[in-house]
């Protein structure tokens, strides 16, 4: 996003806390760091997140049904991509609704594309640099430029719709209630222009999609594993699912997570981290420590019931 926004957003010292932290003077409605956070907790969990997973299930299921190889026309190369396509297009349209995809037909492609290129646009080096990984995010963001447009002239030309549109929980035109809830705040902020909603809408689609796609990959693959172990041995333990989830998320999904001194210094041990200092704690290192996870057996045991369930699938 442009720099003009990026001081906007640091402006913003006030914290998480519904009460602003002492000694700061921010308007209320430019808290943006507070309210983005509060946001996604309050729809991505409880009864909303119930209400968004309800969406995504149905979205799914009409792609499924209506999905047909029989003639060649939609084909897939692996697994991965028919879970990584379907996933994507069913949470795009439970989060933002169907028109985004009305604007941006290849959006998919084209944010997946962008995905990849997000370790190097991430070091902020100049765009003649990275000159492919830029231009694919300049695309996204056009998309959702012209979506927000789109969205815009339907407000003006139609009020009472976009309004009674706009008190539903989610409609394909303005998206879901996060979506809605983000959008109103941003017309609060002055130096939210198209550009800055753009960006934001583009991070939270990443956010929403790039690890859980590939979480949902290990999972289903790891399910396959036990409905196979589960045929062949007629032994079905639903223990086994939650812990699938668990270690899916252990193994194959990491973050950094920042941290900072607000008020005073923070004493660790020997240590302490200064008012100010950020400091990144990555949860790789500690979810594959052997001392607490014993990996290599886990991962023999694994191993050994694939190949045994498979050997057995293919003798049958």
């Amino acid at each position: 996003m442009s720099q003009e926004f990026q001081k906007f957003f640091a402006v913003d010292n006030t914290g998480l806390s519904r009460t602003p932290l002492s000694g700061t003077n921010v308007k209320p409605e430019h808290r943006i760091d507070y309210l983005m956070h509060t946001f996604i907790v309050q729809f991505m969990t409880g009864k909303n997140l119930k209400s968004l997973a309800r969406l995504f299930a149905l979205s799914m299921e009409t792609r499924l049904r209506n999905a047909s190889c029989v003639d060649g026309s939609e084909a897939y190369e692996s697994l991965y991509d028919f879970i990584k396509v379907n996933i994507f297009h069913s949470s795009v349209t439970a989060m933002f609704g169907k028109q985004l995809f009305d604007i941006g037909p290849n959006m998919c492609d084209r944010f997946w594309n962008f995905e990849e290129g997000i370790p190097e646009v991430a070091k902020g080096l100049p765009r003649f640099i990275y000159p492919k990984q830029y231009k694919v995010r300049d695309v996204c963001l056009e998309t959702f430029w012209k979506w927000q447009r789109d969205l815009d002239e339907r407000r003006h030309l139609d009020p009472d719709t976009a309004h009674e549109l706009a008190k539903k929980y989610f409609n394909d035109f303005f998206g879901s209630g996060i979506i809605k809830k983000r959008h109103s705040a941003f017309a609060k902020m002055e130096v939210m222009g198209a550009d800055a909603r753009a960006s934001e809408d583009l991070a939270l689609l990443w956010g929403a999609n790039s690890k859980a796609t590939r979480a949902a990959f290990w999972m289903k693959l790891s399910c396959v594993t036990l409905r196979l172990r589960s045929a062949f041995w007629q032994k079905s333990n639903k223990q086994d699912f939650p812990s699938v989830y668990a270690e899916t998320l252990r193994l194959y999904v990491a973050n950094i997570v920042l941290r900072s001194p607000r008020n005073a210094d923070v004493p660790v041990g020997d240590w302490s981290i200064r008012q100010g200092e950020i400091v990144a704690i990555m949860s790789h290192s500690m979810y594959h420590d052997e001392a607490k996870f014993n990996t290599v057996v886990a991962w023999a045991a694994c191993r050994i019931r694939w190949n045994t369930a498979l050997s057995c699938y293919i003798a049958k």
